[in-house]
Parts: structure tokens; C-alpha cells; sequence
């Protein structure tokens, strides 16, 4: 990911080649790949954002707004694939975004200035 140049390069690992950058929001700073491999969900801080990215043709789909001034820095995926929780460390929240239908489903307050999630299995 390209921080403030607000970018994710691909690089194919059996060549160690770059390839072309996707745009994104501003300064994205976490990645959580869908279970089909199919997505990558970016989390972009500054914009308050996630941006779905389709692995197969670096297209970035419409980005998906998790709260203003929220500051999110984390993200991970259910194990359905169907919902993505992202921190919002400034709002002292948590997003449930459906990636199915690429909306905040829910809100839920957590506490101070979280920055990191995890799903058990």
C-alpha cells in the first residue's frame, strides 16, 4: 500500500514483479482479503473509508464509508466472508460493514482509541 500516495501495487510472487497501482482513498494503512481471494477490502484512514479491490483486475469498486472522523485502522473478515468488522480508532468504535451489499450495517461502541480486531473461528 502506498500510505499517503493513496495506492495499493500488486506484486505477483512468482515473478516478484509489480504491477500497475489501484487508486484508492487516502492513506490506506490495513488489507483483509476475502476467502475466495476474489476481493481485498482496504481500509483507508484519512478518508474514513474501505475500498473493495478485485484481485483479478486491480479495479477499485465504490468505497464504503464507515464514519466520520472514525480513523480506521484495522479490518478483518468474518469467517462467512459476508461481514467485515473495521476499527475506528478515533470514534472508539467498531463498523460491521456487509460485504455482500457494501453498506455499514452497524455501529457499536468499544471503548477508547481501539486500533486492532481479531475473529475467532
Amino acid at each position: 500500500m502506498g500510505g499517503d500516495s493513496g495506492t495499493l501495487t500488486p506484486i505477483a510472487t512468482a515473478t516478484g514483479r509489480a504491477g500497475r497501482p489501484t487508486r484508492l482513498g487516502y492513506s490506506p494503512a490495513a488489507i483483509a482479503i476475502s476467502r475466495s481471494g476474489a476481493t481485498a477490502y482496504v481500509v483507508n484512514t484519512i478518508s474514513g473509508t474501505v475500498t473493495p479491490v478485485s484481485t483479478r483486475t486491480g479495479r477499485a469498486g465504490p468505497p464504503i464509508g464507515v464514519g466520520s472522523y472514525s480513523y480506521p485502522l484495522a479490518i478483518a473478515l468474518a469467517p462467512s466472508g459476508h461481514t467485515a468488522v473495521v476499527v475506528g480508532t478515533f470514534a472508539g468504535r467498531v463498523a460491521l460493514l456487509d460485504t455482500r451489499t457494501r453498506r455499514t450495517i452497524a455501529q457499536i461502541k468499544i471503548g477508547r482509541y481501539p486500533v486492532a480486531v481479531a475473529i475467532a473461528r
